[in-house]
């Protein structure tokens, strides 16, 4: 499933179909298997939202022109701000114990059999609200990144990438790599 704000495609072997002109487009992966959805955002300030409770996991594009590209039930879902504007992802964690890692390029979270991918946002907001024995692990750029934090927020600013922030996690590591 690959979702962009004027349209949608989904391939399933050779089959591809693909939905225009809708307010909101659903991506549904109920067959199993290692599904991909890929959630692109457009030329203004966009938001991408991951979630995951008892009903489904999904990721939502919300974008600045009202429209909406939902995925659900894939095992691995992309959040991709390729467009322009000043994006913004929010990621939550499940009921579950979950780990995000958290890289300048790239942010992943790891629920249970489901894989949460961000890249390209201004700010990434990674939530650990939905209960378990979370982890959260930054892994320092080339330049001179700055991280702050307090009992329950972590904010990790990278000098060319997103200003990435991690809340509620009882379990937080900041690597040095460079």
């Amino acid at each position: 499933f690959v979702n962009f704000v004027d349209h949608a495609t989904m391939s399933i072997g050779a089959v591809t179909d693909t939905a225009r002109g809708f307010k909101t487009i659903v991506g549904l992966a109920d067959g199993g298997g290692n599904d991909l959805a890929v959630l692109h955002d457009g030329v203004g300030n966009d938001t991408y939202v991951s979630i995951s409770d008892n009903f489904s996991n999904r990721g939502v594009m919300i974008y600045s022109s009202g429209v909406t590209g939902v995925a659900a039930g894939f095992h691995t879902t992309v959040g991709l701000a390729d467009g322009g504007g000043v994006n913004t992802a929010v990621v939550h964690d499940s009921q579950y114990s979950d780990t995000f890692y958290s890289y300048a390029d790239r942010q992943v979270m790891f629920i249970r059999s489901s894989i949460y991918v961000t890249s390209g946002f201004n700010n990434v907001i990674a939530r650990a609200d939905g209960g378990g024995d979370d982890f959260a692990v930054f892994f320092d750029s080339l330049g001179n990144d700055t991280l702050s934090a307090q009992s329950s927020e972590a904010v990790f600013t990278y000098p060319i990438g997103p200003v990435v922030t991690m809340q509620q996690f009882r379990h937080v590591t900041a690597n040095h790599t460079s």
